[in-house]
């Protein structure tokens, strides 16, 4: 239940870029005035094209602009009588939302005159206005191939059609015609800079709205887009000035509010986004993206809890929504009935080889509390012989609060060979006082993974301490320790440290570097099967990357290098590969898979290079 380390932007991109380009067109139309704020989802499914949007019935203008072609002035024919007031009809109708009383209108009217180009255009953006814009795509290239004399006053609204639909890429050619053709239309501009943005080429969208913004500096459009692309790129800190100032010149301005709130939520702030997207919903907002913040909020602030009525209102209304999908998805895997089987085989250098077979049931009693029931099987098998360990428990993991929680197991372990049986287990405490600040204690009692030390019958006490710190909008810092007392009178300490950097994060990758490093010492070389070194220090950097090529679908790749020494031995290269998959099979089953090979000296028990795979299969019910 870790935090991201920048939030998922795709879905916040998908329910305001709609409205982010009818706010643009709209102010940038109106010479770069103010305009009202406007409600994020109201016009989401209706990118108007800018000459005969509605609310502004009037001809357009590349007639009054193409004097081969007037419009008709006194003592039109019968026919020319009905197509104008067709058109002043069907402009009616539409700006009324009512588009498809308005296209019959069209039609009819085009039975009797089907060349005439007002009727067409206005055609070609009802159909825009009704959500259908693929189908107004189609009337405009018709409409351009039949009359080649409009494309230069058609090419932008042909662009906002095609960027609705999808292709930003014709988009983008169009409107770099258009600003070729005319490089002082700033509706044309403000249109490039929001397929920019949908293009995720964020820094070019950026300086194209630190441009229009100069021009129009008053324009809360305009800034809000750019605060919004901000957040996009994960620098959420500008994000929330920009949205700040947005509030201090309207503090009613609820896309303002909206947008400030998402970005403390992807900067870590979780406990501050809460309060303001709660906030809203008391004063009556009921935007379905505020119900999907709040879950978010409360969920990465280590409240599942208060996050699942909340995102069930979320579902029931955008039950298509991917991210909506994902947050559900991640309840029901961490908190709800399920079942888990794995099996895993690691191989070292020294020719030991562990199996492990593991089982896991887990059930929910409370809203803030989890059972699971454990069994796992360890074979163990080297030169010397085989040895093979039986565990099996309960595990409790309980949520007190916003900024406490903590989990314990007790484990009944049978050694095998007629040992006696022993009880290991674990208990953590772990703290949040802040949300970008986690600290946890904890103490457990385990054995040995090494066929040697089984056969000695030795366990290892421990008691750990860490912290991990996100300094900043994409940087997590991480330190702990780890004592470690055997029961063969042989004590270790190992020192962890860690930094974290993302320096890529969209729908579908992140991708992030990584410098770690590691301190172990012990006491004393006992040779009982575990690696005691006298001390033993390996550091160096790394990279991570997360794909999620489809819904349910995440490839992970870790790779890390460096340097390792042990004392009274040369500085080695160090390296650690590991590959993940996950993939959900069906409704209630998902499969993961995972591939590691490393030769760090800490990567197994035994102090030896390993190469390990395993597969785990869940389900719920």
């Amino acid at each position: 239940m870790e935090d991201p380390a920048v939030s998922p932007r795709a879905d916040a991109r998908d329910a305001l870029a709609a409205c982010a380009l009818c706010a643009l067109l709209a102010g940038a139309a109106a010479g770069g005035t103010a305009a009202e704020p406007r409600e994020p989802r109201r016009t989401a499914a209706a990118p108007q094209a800018s000459r005969t949007a509605p609310g502004a019935a009037q001809a357009p203008q590349w007639a009054a602009a193409a004097p081969q072609a007037p419009r008709r002035v006194a003592a039109p024919d019968t026919a020319a009588q009905t197509s104008e007031q067709a058109w002043t009809r069907a402009r009616a109708l539409a700006d009324r939302q009512r588009y498809d009383d308005a296209g019959a209108v069209i039609r009819r009217a085009l039975g009797r005159a089907p060349d005439d180009t007002d009727l067409l255009w206005l055609e070609a953006g009802v159909e825009g206005w009704a959500g259908r814009h693929r189908v107004a795509v189609a009337l405009y290239e018709r409409l351009v191939e039949r009359h080649p004399e409009m494309a230069r006053d058609l090419r932008k609204d042909l662009a906002a059609e095609r960027l609705a639909a999808g292709d930003v890429t014709g988009a983008l050619r169009d409107l770099d015609l258009r600003l070729e053709e005319a490089p002082e239309d700033l509706d044309a501009r403000a249109l490039r800079a929001e397929a920019l943005s949908q293009a995720d080429r964020l820094a070019e969208a950026i300086a194209e709205y630190d441009r229009l913004l100069a021009a129009s500096p008053d324009d809360p459009d305009l800034a809000r887009a750019r605060a919004r692309d901000l957040g996009w790129m994960g620098r959420h800190r500008e994000a929330i000035a920009a949205y700040g100032a947005l509030l201090e010149r309207n503090p009613r301005d609820e896309e303002a509010r909206l947008g400030l709130a998402q970005n403390e939520n992807w900067a870590g702030n979780h406990r501050v986004a809460a309060r303001l997207f709660e906030a809203m919903l008391a004063d009556g907002r009921s935007d379905p993206e505020i119900f999907k913040g709040l879950a978010y909020a409360r969920y990465w602030s280590g409240r599942p809890d208060l996050a699942r009525p909340v995102l069930n209102v979320y579902r029931a209304r955008e039950p298509d929504d991917l991210e909506g999908r994902e947050l559900d998805a991640m309840l029901e895997r961490e908190w709800s009935t399920g079942a888990l089987a794995g099996y895993e085989r690691s191989d070292d250098t020294d020719a030991l080889r562990v199996m492990t077979t593991t089982l896991e049931y887990r059930f929910a009693p409370g809203e803030r509390t989890m059972l699971s029931a454990l069994w796992r099987r360890d074979d163990l098998k080297d030169p010397g012989g085989f040895l093979h360990a039986v565990r099996g428990g309960v595990r409790v993991d309980r949520l007190w609060s916003d900024a406490w929680s903590g989990r314990a197991a007790a484990l009944y372990l049978d050694p095998g060979r007629g040992r006696d049986a022993d009880a290991i287990g674990e208990a953590a405490l772990i703290h949040r006082p802040l949300d970008r600040l986690r600290i946890e204690l904890g103490v457990a009692k385990d054995l040995v993974l090494t066929r040697t030390s089984l056969a000695r019958n030795l366990r290892v006490r421990q008691g750990a301490a860490a912290v991990e710190w996100r300094a900043g909008d994409r940087l997590t810092l991480r330190a702990g320790e780890r004592l470690q007392l055997y029961s063969d009178a042989n004590r270790q300490s190992r020192f962890s440290a860690g930094a974290r950097q993302v320096v890529r994060s969209s729908r579908r990758l992140e991708a992030a570097l990584t410098f770690d490093g590691d301190y172990l010492r012990s006491h004393r070389d006992l040779d009982d099967g575990y690696y005691d070194p006298a001390w033993y220090v390996e550091f160096g950097p790394g990279a991570e990357f997360a794909w999620k090529p489809r819904d349910g679908w995440t490839l992970g790749l870790v790779a890390r290098t460096g340097w390792q020494h042990e004392k009274g031995s040369s500085s080695d290269p160090r390296y650690d590969l590991t590959a993940t998959v996950e993939l959900p099979l069906g409704r209630r089953l998902g499969l993961g898979l995972e591939g590691e090979r490393s030769s760090s000296n800490l990567s197994t028990a035994s102090g030896f290079e390993q190469k390990r795979w395993a597969a785990y299969l869940s389900t719920r019910f």
